[in-house]
């Protein structure tokens, strides 16, 4: 895998804390607000069990690109969702 992303191993399984890559994801999620991803319109309560396995989605993606940013590969990243 490729990126600059530092838990593209695995998915957080604790549901009790998430990582700070996570909570970016989340967070750049709502201010792109594209509606076709699933956890754009779910609050963070509700978007919380989910979001680690989103987030691996995207590290797992052509998207995780290593000569970007992490902040403007998930931008691009959710921009282009489908």
């Amino acid at each position: 895998m490729t990126g600059t992303n530092y838990q593209t191993n695995k998915i957080n399984k604790d549901m009790t804390t998430i990582y700070y890559n996570e909570f970016l994801f989340y967070t750049l999620l709502q201010a792109v607000n594209n509606p076709k991803h699933p956890l754009t319109e779910l609050s963070y309560d509700l978007a919380f069990g989910e979001i680690s396995k989103y987030y691996l989605d995207f590290c797992n993606s052509n998207y995780n690109d290593e000569n970007l940013s992490e902040y403007d590969a998930i931008i691009s990243y959710i921009k282009n969702y489908n």
